[in-house]
């Protein structure tokens, strides 16, 4: 079955000629968009943005590193639960604390904090684990081996601000070099 349609010429031209002018409205504002007067800073001289190493927020006091070494014996009171550990495939899966200090000691047991930033130890698997804020899930635990853990002062410091900037490709790959 075929059905016939009909097409008003001059309804037609009016709705092209109404886009057109819809269309040039636009790339008009979007040029206007590029004028340097708009974007100008607010004072004549321009805004010199500052920076801060982790080594010298720690320095300041504005972080605290944590970071597990490997010894012969963990140093336990008999009466106490040992901590779970937080191991470094936890990290990379976003699984639970899986780790034991029975199975691999370790020299300092500082426990997690909701908010704290943990990282991989090393670099070259920067690619697969970004840092990230450890949840109420992993408080309580301890990290394991080849990772650590920075904690921010909440006063000074925002735990997403500096995750957000520490798995920044370019801050990765600006700290191999």
């Amino acid at each position: 079955m075929r059905v016939a349609t009909v097409i008003d010429p001059s309804r037609h031209d009016a709705l092209a000629h109404d886009l057109r002018g819809r269309l040039r409205r636009t790339g008009n504002a979007l040029v206007s968009l590029g004028d340097e007067q708009l974007w100008q800073t607010a004072d004549s001289e321009p805004v010199a943005w500052r920076t801060a190493t982790v080594a010298d927020l720690l320095r300041g006091g504005a972080l605290a590193l944590y970071r597990a070494t490997p010894t012969r014996e963990t140093a336990l009171s008999d009466a106490s639960e040992p901590p779970p550990v937080l191991t470094h495939h936890d990290v990379r899966t976003g699984g639970p604390p899986s780790g034991s200090l029975y199975d691999k000691p370790v020299d300092k047991l500082v426990p997690i904090k909701v908010g704290d930033v943990l990282l991989p130890e090393m670099l070259h698997h920067a690619s697969l684990v970004k840092a990230r804020i450890a949840s109420k899930h992993e408080a309580g635990s301890v990290i394991g081996l080849h990772l650590f853990f920075l904690r921010p002062d909440p006063e000074r410091l925002d735990s997403d601000f500096l995750a957000g900037f520490l798995s920044v490709d370019q801050n990765i790959h600006g700290g191999r070099g």
